[in-house]
């Protein structure tokens, strides 16, 4: 997607939500979103020296601006978005589908981004919240 005076408004705004989201500037930090038709995936990663720091999403901020942007390219659109954020500096890729393996996993194309970006350091996921609530069927 080529970036235009539309996109570019949304785009500062995706990075003050990540830097409202980490509350980082020291650090290095990747959103990776992807976007299809009434469905989104978003995780932020943040760089921490020796390894990489998962951070979940909090749904209550505005990660539709994602859609926004989404939409601004008519046809062919994007279907994941790789945003690293610098102290106040950012770069943007956009992936196509066609770039992809259809049989590949997203969270192992996550991974290899991520690792892309960071290097070949572990990602520390939080622990597992056993608090959640249990149905019977």
């Amino acid at each position: 997607m080529e970036t235009n005076d539309a996109a570019s408004p949304l785009l500062e705004s995706i990075g003050k939500l990540i830097r409202e989201e980490t509350k980082q500037n020291e650090y290095r930090v990747l959103l990776w979103a992807e976007v299809e038709e009434g469905a989104l995936s978003v995780a932020l990663f943040v760089e921490r020296g020796n390894h990489i720091d998962y951070v979940g999403p909090s749904w209550d901020k505005n990660y539709d601006i994602l859609f926004d942007l989404w939409y601004l390219q008519a046809a062919n659109r994007w279907s994941e978005i790789e945003y690293l954020l610098e102290r106040d500096t950012f770069k943007v890729r956009f992936a196509y589908a066609e770039e992809f393996d259809p049989e590949e996993e997203s969270f192992d194309r996550r991974d290899r981004t991520v690792q892309r970006y960071f290097g070949e350091k572990p990602i520390v996921y939080p622990p597992w919240d056993d608090s959640l609530p249990t149905y019977d069927l």
